[in-house]
């Protein structure tokens, strides 16, 4: 079992859908490319982060959202 203060060991491309959860929980997003993610946490609730390229985002969404999301290249990390 991962700790949460170690490394992720698994990354896994994430492509945004309005509906549909991510395959893996992950524990951080990177991401390749500048611009506006929407991200749905676990009780529902949603909001749009501005990223730059390279930032990594400590974050544990169930869903990335396709509507408002502008950036591309996001790596789901767990």
């Amino acid at each position: 079992m991962s700790n949460a203060t170690e490394p992720p060991r698994k990354w896994k491309a994430i492509v945004p859908h309005d509906t549909n959860r991510l395959e893996v929980a992950v524990r951080a997003l990177y991401f390749n490319g500048a611009g506006n993610v929407v991200l749905e946490d676990a009780d529902g609730n949603t909001e749009t982060f501005t990223v730059a390229a390279g930032q990594v985002l400590v974050a544990q969404p169930k869903r990335v959202h396709a509507t408002g999301t502008t950036v591309a290249g996001i790596i789901g990390m767990a």
